[in-house]
């Protein structure tokens, strides 16, 4: 894909990569043969765990070819989940939004008698976006994240004693952060019902 100017001039205002993503297919030993007939010896790879990764693999097929590419990875991934980096470009957009969406939900909880607000937010295996919105927001009362387990009887206990001692206010702000560890089975199991 040619990136002319006429293509980029509002990329800033899409969402998504107009470059596309990939996930799987990867072939480290037909990408180094296509550096090598192109004569790339820069490269740039723009991506989270999976894309540092293969990034990884397609440094080391270089090496045993002994081809003369520098792979340069740069973290982006909104979860945080690159090792060896504080942040990720991306991840503190996330924590911004997320905190907004906090804000509308404790509006929301705290407009009605024992209302409650839960926020649900992606985050694969990483908890990250989660907990640090939450601590962002300060009006959040549960941060479930998948790092650390939980018995969702005593997610609901803890509900119903926070609404109870908020009697005058009546708001529980759930941040949810379901992913892998977190069990959708969980989720199945108690599903939509009433809380008290």
């Amino acid at each position: 894909m040619k990136l002319t100017t006429q293509l980029v001039s509002d990329i800033h205002m899409k969402g998504g990569s107009i470059i596309k993503a990939a996930r799987g297919g990867f072939d480290a030993e037909k990408i180094c043969d296509n550096l090598q007939r192109l004569g790339i010896n820069l490269l740039f790879l723009v991506g989270g765990d999976g894309t540092q990764f293969a990034g990884n693999l397609l440094y080391e097929a270089a090496c045993k070819r002994n081809l003369a590419v520098s792979i340069v990875g740069i973290p982006k991934s909104i979860d945080n989940d690159v090792l060896y980096f504080d942040r990720t470009f991306g991840f503190d957009t996330a924590v911004a939004k997320a905190s907004e969406v906090i804000s509308s939900a404790y509006v929301e909880a705290t407009s009605c008698d024992r209302g409650v607000g839960i926020v649900k937010l992606m985050g694969r295996d990483s908890g990250f976006v989660a907990m640090h919105a939450a601590i962002a927001s300060d009006v959040v009362d549960l941060c479930m994240i998948p790092e650390v387990k939980f018995d969702m009887e005593d997610v609901m206990a803890y509900v119903d004693e926070t609404v109870a001692r908020k009697k005058l206010h009546g708001h529980c702000c759930c941040r949810r952060c379901w992913a892998g560890a977190c069990s959708h089975r969980k989720a199945r199991r108690y599903g939509p019902r009433h809380l008290w």
